[in-house]
């Protein structure tokens, strides 16, 4: 039985590995024309391409061992409805000059976080790690007999951790603070340092433009974001 929570392993993905998608999630054909900006991105090429783990970003053996940056999070830090390029995990490694590993995921929790951290950081020398803390009420749910073990298999080949919605607000944030430690515990450990941001915050602090499917952030918005974490890098670095 797989320990889903195992340091040095290769974190789960609920996306198929190897595959490249045009749509994905909320982005849809139908999103697209209820936008109201519609007609900008009717002729925008986003592809959603992931990688042997399942993930759109890089090569992740590739780069074992190597010095790399880390952006965690949900839909917002994969880049739903923006190209690769848009996203502000990669606006970030544009001004870093180093390779940044972007694991956010779409429908991920705050245990997702805790969780792929603790899986890479055995894997990389992390230098620095980039938090947009996704909504608080998300966790993930595993079966009775171990906390090891995902609840439901979409196919033979393909497990996949289920997610339930309704937490209630005490839970929400206990949850939080426990992967909250964790995440610290690892960067002390490691010697990393970590930038972090709450969804909720940032909802309400980053103007919002939309993407493609007029849900998610579009260009103006992940520029925004990425400006947000480079300058709290430059506040606690200086």
């Amino acid at each position: 039985m797989k320990n889903y929570w195992q340091s040095g392993a290769w974190p789960l993905s609920w996306h198929q590995p190897n595959s490249r998608d045009q749509w994905q999630g909320p982005d849809q054909p139908l999103a697209l024309e209820q936008n109201p900006q519609a007609d900008q991105w009717r002729t925008v090429n986003i592809e959603y391409c992931r990688n042997a783990q399942g993930f759109r970003t890089h090569d992740l053996l590739a780069l074992m061992g190597q010095a790399v940056d880390v952006a965690l999070g949900c839909s917002f830090t994969e880049g739903v409805a923006v190209p690769e390029t848009a996203r502000w995990p990669s606006i970030i490694e544009r001004q870093c000059h180093r390779p940044l590993l972007n694991f956010g995921i779409g429908g991920a929790s705050t245990d997702t976080v805790a969780r792929i951290l603790t899986n890479i950081t055995d894997l990389y020398e992390i230098q620095s790690v980039f938090i947009l803390w996704p909504e608080l009420s998300r966790f993930e749910q595993y079966g009775p007999e171990t906390s090891a073990r995902p609840i439901i298999s979409v196919t033979p080949q393909r497990a996949q951790i289920e997610h339930a919605w309704n937490m209630d607000h005490h839970a929400s944030w206990q949850r939080y603070y426990r992967n909250r430690h964790i995440v610290q515990l690892l960067a002390q450990h490691h010697g990393f340092q970590i930038y972090e941001m709450l969804l909720d915050l940032a909802i309400k602090t980053i103007p919002f433009t939309p993407g493609r499917d007029g849900q998610h952030w579009g260009y103006e918005s992940h520029v925004a974001m990425a400006n947000w974490f480079m300058s709290q890098q430059r506040r606690l670095t200086t």
